[in-house]
């Protein structure tokens, strides 16, 4: 950089510092890098007259206040809560990012053309009308074609673990309740990894980024320092990089792709040019498949209970006290889980279906009575809440409610795994939660 440039750059920076816009600019502007100056009248003037030493003082000031912008900056993420970062960027005040990338029309593609001759030119327009090659479109379409149901993020993961030779990587949906993103499905990854692996919102500045649609790549070890807490010390010592690919529809950012391993894929397109072209369609499949049908659940939090005998005592009592007639109803899950399991090569944490499933439950439920989830992919419903319990629509409804949640157990080719239900009431099969419980659990 000449003298000139670098006094225009000092120029700029100082014109900038006038509007308030410096404190911005420093973080992701080096010193070497400065806009370019948007009034040059009067630089030559001015290079003339500064001296070198007045040239190295300001350089050494700008340097300063760079540090000192930079140092709120940290010290500002360090401070974050995440209750305080906006889930949504209606609530962010900031304006909704393109999902789709630039589209190429016919005039662009004859304006390359015209600025940029011989065999340079050819190479131009050939790349800008190939931007969808054939993998692609063929990714897309696969992922278009992929059953609308709540397991369907593991599936897809597994299509794109196929398709990019994922080796390490993880999908991570976020959870509202605990206000963290968490893995659903994975492959490669220790199990250290996998328990650690819960980032909150607002953790650091580069995870904020991925709010705005960016996708991060992180390779140096000062970009890849702040997520060592959620990697085993094994697995933190093996990363040469780490990428985020954030997925956003209508506004909300419902999950995250980590990527820390991959293998050679069969297209000209970089990982990164890849995943950017496959957001729209995989952000929409997820939100549809699964957000979509989460928020028609009612929100009704587990019942806090000391022992499952106590809690249903107490059941008995109200119910007894309301003319009701109390009854226990045990759902056995572990099939169905394990099924679903298998069906994506057992990338799918069971964990993150027992959860839905048990949400599912209590929405279904919460005008009966209370659910309880108990170990192995079962849980108990306790009926305390109407006058006399219809067995054979409850586990008809039960059934299929379940199902209309996770279809992609439906298919044909998938072996339709059992929902196991039995039951006990009161006083037919006992006067006690004890008695009750006895041949169920």
């Amino acid at each position: 950089m000449g003298l000139l440039d670098k006094v225009t750059t000092l120029k700029s920076r100082k014109s900038l510092a006038a509007k308030g816009l410096l404190a911005k600019t420093l973080s992701i502007v080096n010193s070497e890098n400065i806009i370019e100056n948007p009034n040059k009248q009067g630089s030559s003037l001015l290079a003339t007259s500064i001296t070198q030493e007045e040239l190295d003082r300001l350089s050494h000031e700008n340097k300063k206040k760079r540090k000192m912008e930079e140092d709120k900056l940290l010290k500002r993420a360090s401070s974050i809560k995440p209750a305080n970062v906006p889930l949504t960027w209606k609530n962010s005040h900031q304006p909704i990012p393109k999902y789709y990338g630039p589209i190429i029309q016919k005039q662009e593609v004859d304006n390359l053309f015209k600025k940029v001759s011989g065999k340079e030119g050819s190479k131009a327009v050939h790349s800008a009308q190939n931007v969808e090659t054939d993998f692609i479109v063929s990714l897309k379409q696969d992922i278009a074609k992929t059953e609308e149901g709540i397991e369907t993020p593991a599936f897809l993961f597994s299509l794109i673990k196929e398709k990019l030779n994922i080796i390490k990587g993880a999908i991570l949906l976020y959870d509202p309740v605990k206000m963290l993103f968490v893995p659903w499905a994975s492959c490669g990854y220790d199990e250290t990894t996998l328990h650690h692996l819960r980032i909150p919102l607002g953790f650091s500045e580069s995870f904020n980024e991925t709010a705005e649609g960016k996708t991060l790549i992180l390779k140096s070890k000062t970009e890849l320092a702040p997520y060592k807490n959620f990697f085993s010390n094994r697995e933190f010592n093996l990363l040469s990089q780490l990428i985020i690919k954030p997925f956003i529809f209508k506004n909300k950012l419902h999950s995250i792709l980590i990527l820390s391993d991959i293998g050679k894929i069969e297209d000209s397109l970089s990982l990164k040019d890849i995943l950017d072209d496959i957001s729209y369609v995989f952000s929409e499949k997820i939100y549809n498949a699964r957000e979509q049908k989460m928020q028609l659940l009612k929100k009704i939090e587990p019942e806090v209970l000391d022992s499952l005998e106590k809690a249903i005592d107490k059941h008995i009592t109200y119910a007894l006290e309301k003319n009701n007639k109390p009854a226990l109803i045990l759902i056995s899950l572990n099939d169905f889980i394990r099924q679903i399991a298998a069906e994506t090569s057992n990338m799918i944490d069971p964990y993150r279906i027992s959860e839905d499933i048990y949400k599912i439950l209590r929405s279904l439920f919460y005008s009966m009575g209370s659910v309880f989830e108990l170990e192995g992919g079962s849980y108990m419903v306790s009926i305390f809440k109407i006058k006399k319990p219809d067995f054979d629509m409850i586990f008809h409804q039960t059934s299929y409610v379940i199902r209309q949640f996770f279809v992609n157990v439906n298919k044909q080719q998938f072996e339709s795994p059992d929902i196991k239900v039995s039951y006990k009431q009161y006083p037919e099969n006992g006067n006690n939660s004890k008695e009750l419980l006895a041949d169920l659990i």
